[in-house]
């Protein structure tokens, strides 16, 4: 799904890159907590394993994301503006009327 002329485009991606976030965090926090409490581990005894496929290959699903939810803030804050602007002047012609 590519939304690139939709006006709910931003809305959108600031709910797919919460809800990649979200998994994340499930993810490494079951692991963790398997890891810890029952003492499972989910990887391969050798370190590197656990830094580069475990913690690297997923980090790339955690940082693009966060680096994707501020995009839309500043179209969505000047939205939100031009629509206080637009009901104050209405509520301003009203009260003339």
């Amino acid at each position: 799904m590519i939304a690139t002329d939709s006006p709910l485009r931003h809305s959108l991606q600031i709910i797919v890159s919460l809800g990649q976030l979200y998994g994340d965090v499930l993810y490494y926090a079951t692991s963790m907590f398997d890891h810890y409490i029952f003492d499972i581990a989910y990887c391969r005894p050798e370190p590197y394993y656990f830094w580069c496929y475990y913690f690297l290959m997923n980090f790339f699903w955690i940082v693009i994301p966060l680096g994707l939810c501020p995009a839309p803030r500043v179209p969505i804050g000047s939205l939100s503006d031009t629509s206080q602007r637009c009901s104050s002047q209405a509520s301003r012609s009203a009260q003339g009327l």
